[in-house]
């Protein structure tokens, strides 16, 4: 049974990420050192020259990389950035040796954030350009290096639903559902998705927490409805089918549910009663059309 069309995702719910450029510790060789004083004296071209050297002396060693990253964002140049402080990441991940553990720890954290303002930004672009797999990608990574981030979830979500790639959407909303539980949106849309790929469970959760959220829109109570009458809680859609009646009482994905309810129920005058009054508001409508002669095939 379709639902009402998922509402937008909303985008920007993640707190501002503190951003760091790197002071650094000191630790990466003399030629570290010697980019950081050409960097301090606005040396600029030197400190680059200096500190890709380090870099590339000691690749087990994230720190030079780190700072050359983070002077290349700070020069603005966001892909050169990108690149070493991915390579920074890669490069010292299970390599022993080079910088002191805490040292090479903190260059790794300033590498993720640095990346990770980097992502989030691009995937907004991507999204207002409405590139949804450049968005989709961007996001992705943004979630592998912070799991807790919000906004990266959600940008996701929503990237993955243009992209009628089902399951991500589900397994992202299901994610951003967690870390924002009080945002009606995301109570939508992981619903939607959900129901989507029949996990009719979460969909239920889903949309139970919307209308606990926005109790006065009828169609959360008739999605609500839906996945009961999936569930085969026929009842307890009726109570929902009810509730987003007297919301608004011409909504017809409501009165189509209600007469479902009562066909699988096996009440089929009931059934037929709902299914004429859709067919008295729109008598084109599809679904109560194709239903009305269901029950006349059936002698009713």
């Amino acid at each position: 049974m379709a639902g009402v069309p998922a509402r937008g995702a909303v985008l920007g719910l993640a707190a501002a990420l503190l951003f760091t450029a790197c002071a650094g510790p000191r630790y990466g060789g003399p030629l570290y050192e010697r980019g950081l004083d050409f960097e301090r004296r606005g040396r600029l071209d030197e400190a680059v020259a200096a500190l890709r050297q380090a870099a590339d002396r000691d690749r087990g060693d994230p720190v030079p990389r780190e700072a050359l990253a983070s002077l290349f964002y700070r020069r603005g140049w966001l892909a050169s950035a990108t690149q070493a402080w991915e390579t920074a990441l890669a490069d010292s991940s299970g390599v022993k040796g080079g910088a002191p553990d805490s040292a090479a720890e903190e260059a790794r954290r300033r590498a993720a954030a640095g990346l990770l303002k980097i992502y989030l930004a691009r995937g907004a672009a991507s999204v207002r350009g409405a590139l949804w797999a450049d968005a989709s990608a961007d996001y992705l990574r943004a979630t592998e290096l912070d799991s807790g981030n919000a906004e990266a979830w959600c940008g996701l979500a929503l990237a993955a639903g243009r992209l009628k790639d089902k399951d991500t959407a589900y397994l992202a909303y299901r994610r951003a559902f967690e870390l924002v539980p009080g945002n009606a949106d995301l109570a939508w849309g992981y619903g939607y998705e959900a129901h989507a790929v029949s996990r009719f469970g979460d969909a239920l959760e889903a949309y139970r927490r919307y209308t606990s959220l926005e109790p006065l829109d009828a169609r959360g109570w008739n999605n609500e409805g839906t996945i009961l009458v999936e569930l085969g809680r026929f009842a307890e859609s009726q109570a929902c089918f009810d509730r987003a009646l007297a919301l608004r009482p011409a909504l017809i994905p409501a009165l189509n549910g209600k007469g479902s309810a009562f066909y699988y129920a096996a009440r089929f005058e009931d059934a037929r009663s709902q299914w004429a009054r859709v067919l008295d508001l729109d008598p084109g409508d599809p679904t109560a059309t194709r239903n009305m002669s269901t029950l006349v095939k059936m002698g009713f």
